[in-house]
């Protein structure tokens, strides 16, 4: 019976404690330890990694917010400037008061195509087009320049081809909202497939004085009228000088920018 004593007395001193419930030198709370200390950190590591890419993610957001702001203020006044554009097309179509520029501003440029005739009657009569290109040093006041291509009957039965360029002024001198009156005068030389007039010579010189009128029909666009004299002869180059006088008629349709 002596013995059970000291044998609680070694069991009691091997599993005593340190006072708080754990016992010293025990390999489980060693091994308690280790474990709680990895998994203190591992949380540790783990709540960082989740604060990191929340972040992270919050920066992206906050980014992307104001990228698709800044694009979509930007798309927005892309389509503002693409309606003011529709409603100005609509405004011109519908007539709108729209300043241009008025016909014949100095500066301003005027392309010209018309058909012209020529007649000295039962002697000469020519056919053929024109084209012209005019400049306006001033207002209603411009400098241009013509080429005829005709074909002409001399005597009423020769016929020949003639090729004519000449210098052009010309003044507006009257003018109301959609027409103007003008007079030109011009002088130039052509060149004749056989003499004109019969016993003169192919090269020639070409006076010329028109008075006329234009009308506007479109935007930019008017169409010409004129009634003039046409003169055509050599100015004494060669010892056999004849001369032509011809009334003229042209029509046709000019073209300003």
């Amino acid at each position: 019976m002596a013995i059970k004593p000291v044998a609680f007395s070694i069991e009691a001193d091997s599993c005593a404690g340190d006072g708080r419930g754990r016992s010293i030198g025990s390999p489980v709370h060693s091994s308690n330890s280790l474990i709680g200390h990895v998994m203190n950190s591992t949380v540790r590591t783990s709540v960082r990694r989740v604060t990191n890419r929340f972040v992270s993610g919050a920066a992206v957001l906050v980014v992307s917010a104001h990228a698709s702001s800044t694009f979509g203020d930007t798309l927005d006044l892309v389509l503002e400037q693409r309606e003011d554009s529709k409603d100005l097309a609509v405004e011109v179509a519908a007539g709108g008061t729209i300043a241009r520029q008025p016909y014949g501003a100095a500066g301003s440029w005027e392309a010209s195509v018309s058909a012209f005739g020529a007649a000295e009657f039962g002697i000469t009569e020519f056919l053929g087009i024109r084209a012209g290109l005019d400049w306006y040093a001033i207002d209603r006041f411009s400098l241009g320049v013509q080429v005829d291509l005709a074909h002409a009957w001399v005597g009423g039965e020769d016929s020949t081809v003639t090729v004519g360029l000449a210098p052009i002024v010309r003044w507006h001198f009257l003018e109301g909202e959609t027409w103007t009156v003008f007079g030109e005068l011009g002088g130039g030389i052509a060149w004749n497939g056989s003499p004109i007039p019969p016993n003169g010579t192919r090269f020639v010189f070409t006076p010329q004085a028109a008075l006329g009128a234009t009308f506007s029909i479109a935007p930019q666009t008017r169409l010409r009228v004129a009634v003039g004299w046409f003169h055509m002869s050599n100015a004494r180059t060669s010892s056999s000088n004849p001369g032509l006088d011809a009334v003229s008629l042209v029509a046709g349709l000019g073209f300003s920018f």
